[in-house]
């Protein structure tokens, strides 16, 4: 039956992927070998999308019990009848894409088979939806289709895929249907008011026949960005058609991906034809959100260019084209493509400070936009510069730099005042309409590339402009470093206008760095008292120099505090005394008498019951006092000589006044006083046992007791007993309690029902008793066993009686069964544990 189905399902694909020649993708189709072709290991589902993406298209998707390898990773062989020219693997996991590592190698007509290439998955854009992790769109590195693929998938940490989906398509200049459009005005030329839009190759140009392509249905979204991001698309070099390649992104972009358009917002091909990427319905007064560097996308556009340059240099048309877009943005922007800002970076955890133009792996870990172009990114700023400056006729003003940067110490003291030596200089005219100063900010840093949204700024100072070609400033100007740097190497960086003020000649030139290593110095800070039974300090320690200490002086009772003195001389009138630390200090609180010291409150009960004994007093706020004179009223009994007295109150005992005398050598006899009233404990109740019911002689205020032990919640004037033993009850009223009352013995039960056993409380919490119905001899056996059926428990009892207890406090809670044996008889029931 297994292999029937496997038939009845490989027939299917068979029937799907023939199916897939239609006029629109019509070619040579090969039916499948059983048993040296097809698909391994064999998949869920395959979908014929020629029609949906107007180019010859199979969406091959396993999602459930694929197949591990012995080494843990994932392999698939596929054949197919129809020939590919792109294709793209996806993958669903709860883990993160960079858990993965993809490898692939595909061959077209049986040749032979090309260099396995490794590249990676991840979840690279808010607008995909289907939370699948995508490669990068993978070109077949000829200028012919393939038709074979080999695709291994290696998790991390042996994690386990449920999700597979590849997706190949052909967009082969062949296809009749995807040719660019001819036009009669093929290429569109907006002219800026200086810098122009250089030749634009429309949307509705290179879409083809995809009617949804030229005017897409989603609003595209403003952004005002500040970055150009470029990228490579790493597709082969041996492209002939860049039309086809640019519908190859935005099919696999959108089909795939799932995205709302083409990611870039401009791709450029190695004929230096410009293509607009996104749609933007005013492309020439608004930049509009790609999905092309995650959090980037509002701040920056993204410029694609076409091959792969980590193989081959971008070409010399390409990169002519690059700078005439660059120029006219840039000058639109009113940006000096040189200059750098703050941006994010892709995943959105840090701020960076970059460059205009960037390769996207500054933002992002990743080899884009290939070796080739990424290294000639200093050079496309600076021709971009000089492209804006042609076209626009905007000449910068003059060039700042700095030179000459030194530091008058090669070890930096945390909180010491450094000296920095640097020269600050200016080339080219200076216009009289100048008015602003260039600034030079001192910043201190961790990393050998400065970012002032993680460096720390030390010190900011303003020079004057001269004539050209005279120096601005060469004094020494002086910084120091927070006290609370930790000790390590750093780096000091000197930057001239950070804010891009001025338009120059040369940004490149404007920061200077020096290595430098800090170090932190620390003193000891001791504090005393003078005289020692005056007060206490606080706030003695270790601290780094420079750093802010706070020392505070307590005065005990009978003290004032005078001053703090270091080697007698007095250094502050303040008990709490703030200073910067440079050095070792010894510092010292003095005190004096106070023979106007107010007296200390006395702490304690202000109502007391007759009888009530160890009554706590005391009187708090006299440290080093060395006296204490209690008087007590009659009838109340204690002494000491400490600040704690433990009272009795006797019967006789009346209200009255508690009070202490505290002295020292500063005062003597500083009285303090309580007022303490006396009442009558209530008198103890007698108890009742009347038909199996306890009773009490108080209406109110009782509390019963069993067997010495309080029971909760027994607070009224009646108890009907659930265990056997001796009870009695207290009253109280206010803060007095009564004697205990007579106590009443309770060893007999009645059953109330005409059951002839039953079992008391039930809940039960501690005690539970067992009442026989009828008086029974001999002996009685009692088991007990758990949820599981195990005996846990086996009492025997040969009281002659109709009462027993048995004693549950140490059980677990849950549901227990009782098996009691007695006169030949056993009977059952559950007891519930509390």
């Amino acid at each position: 039956m297994i292999k029937k189905l496997k038939t009845n399902i490989f027939l299917k694909l068979i029937i799907i992927l023939i199916s897939i020649g239609s006029p629109a993708c019509a070619q040579n189709s090969r039916i499948f070998s059983t048993n040296k072709t097809g698909i391994v290991p064999t998949p869920t589902s395959v979908t014929d999308e020629s029609i949906k993406r107007k180019a010859p298209s199979t969406v091959i998707i396993w999602d459930h019990n694929i197949k591990k390898e012995k080494n843990g990773s994932y392999t698939f062989s596929i054949e197919l009848p129809l020939q590919f020219s792109f294709f793209g693997i996806g993958l669903k996991s709860a883990n993160t894409p960079k858990d993965y590592t993809v490898r692939y190698r595909t061959r077209a007509n049986n040749n032979e088979w090309k260099e396995w290439i490794e590249t990676t998955v991840e979840n690279s854009s808010e607008e995909n939806s289907s939370e699948i992790f995508w490669s990068d769109i993978l070109f077949v590195n000829d200028s012919i289709a393939h038709n074979q693929c080999e695709i291994v998938i290696i998790p991390t940490n042996n994690e386990t895929i449920d999700f597979v989906r590849i997706d190949f398509v052909n967009m082969k200049s062949g296809n009749a249907e995807n040719q660019q459009q001819k036009s009669v005005q093929k290429k569109i030329e907006i002219q800026a008011e200086s810098c122009p839009l250089p030749t634009i190759i429309t949307r509705a140009e290179w879409c083809g026949g995809y009617a949804d392509c030229p005017t897409p249905a989603y609003t595209p979204t403003p952004i005002e960005p500040t970055h150009v991001v470029i990228h490579h698309g790493a597709s082969p070099d041996t492209y002939t058609d860049g039309y086809a390649i640019v519908r190859s992104y935005w099919n696999y972009h959108v089909y795939s991906n799932g995205w709302d358009d083409i990611g870039y917002n401009f791709l450029i091909d190695k004929d230096g034809n410009i293509f607009q990427g996104r749609a933007n319905p005013s492309i020439y007064t608004q930049d509009v959100k790609g999905s092309h560097a995650g959090s980037l996308n509002s701040k920056s556009i993204g410029i694609c260019f076409l091959g792969n340059t980590d193989v081959t240099n971008a070409t010399d048309i390409q990169l002519s084209a690059l700078n005439e877009l660059l120029a006219w943005w840039f000058n639109w922007h009113e940006f000096d493509p040189t200059s750098k800002e703050s941006i994010t970076n892709q995943a959105g955890t840090s701020t960076l400070f970059l460059p205009r133009v960037i390769g996207h792996r500054d933002a992002k870990s990743t080899s884009c936009p290939g070796e080739n172009v990424y290294n000639l990114l200093p050079t496309i700023r600076d021709e971009a510069k000089k492209q804006l400056i042609s076209c626009s006729g905007k000449q910068p003003l003059f060039d700042l730099y700095l030179s000459d940067a030194t530091l008058s110490t090669s070890t930096i003291v945390a909180g010491q005042i450094v000296q920095a030596e640097l020269s600050h200089k200016i080339t080219g005219s200076i216009e009289n309409t100048v008015t602003k100063s260039p600034k030079v900010s001192i910043w201190l840093s961790s990393d050998t590339i400065f970012n002032p949204n993680q460096d720390s700024l030390l010190s900011e100072y303003s020079d004057t402009l001269i004539e050209r070609n005279t120096l601005i400033s060469s004094a020494s100007r002086s910084f120091s470093v927070n006290p609370d740097t930790k000790p390590g190497s750093y780096f000091i960086f000197f930057v001239s206008d950070l804010k891009n003020e001025f338009y120059e000649t040369n940004e490149t030139n404007n920061e200077v760095c020096i290595p430098t290593t800090i170090i932190v110095n620390q003193h000891d800070i001791y504090t005393s008292s003078n005289s020692t039974s005056g007060g206490t300090t606080a706030g003695q320690g270790k601290f780094n120099e420079r750093k802010s200490c706070t020392v505070t002086a307590t005065a005990n009772f009978g003290y004032s505090f005078l001053n703090w003195t270091e080697n007698d001389s007095v250094v502050s009138t303040n008990p709490i005394y703030e200073f910067v630390v440079l050095s070792d200090r010894n510092l010292e609180a003095n005190f004096i008498c106070n023979p106007n010291t107010e007296p200390v409150p006395i702490e304690g009960q202000t109502v007391v019951c007759h009888g009530e004994n160890n009554v706590i007093y005391s009187v708090s706020g006299t440290e080093n006092a060395t006296s204490y004179q209690w008087t007590l009223p009659n009838g109340a009994i204690g002494t000491s000589n400490t600040s704690t007295i433990a009272v009795d109150f006797q019967n006789t005992l009346t209200s009255g006044i508690i009070s202490v005398k505290v002295g020292n050598e500063c005062v003597l006899n500083i009285e303090s006083t309580l007022a303490v009233e006396v009442t009558d404990a209530p008198k103890a109740p007698t108890v009742t046992l009347l038909n199996g019911v306890l009773h009490s002689s108080s209406p109110t205020g009782n509390q019963w007791y069993v067997n010495n032990t309080l029971i909760k919640g027994a607070i009224s004037q009646e108890l009907k007993p659930n265990v056997i033993g001796n009870y009695f009850v207290e009253i109280s009223s206010g803060n007095c309690f009564s004697a205990p009352s007579n106590t009443i013995v309770f060893n007999q039960f009645t059953i109330e029902n005409s059951d002839p056993i039953r079992i008391y409380p039930n809940p039960v919490s501690e005690n539970a008793t067992i009442l026989l119905s009828e008086y029974l001899g001999g002996d009685l056996k009692i088991e007990l066993y758990n949820y599981w059926g195990s005996i846990i428990h086996t009492e025997i009892k040969n009281t002659a009686t109709n009462c027993y207890s048995i004693d549950l406090s140490e059980f677990q809670r849950g549901i227990y069964l009782s098996k009691i044996y007695v006169d030949g008889k056993t009977y059952m029931q559950k007891i519930l544990k509390e």
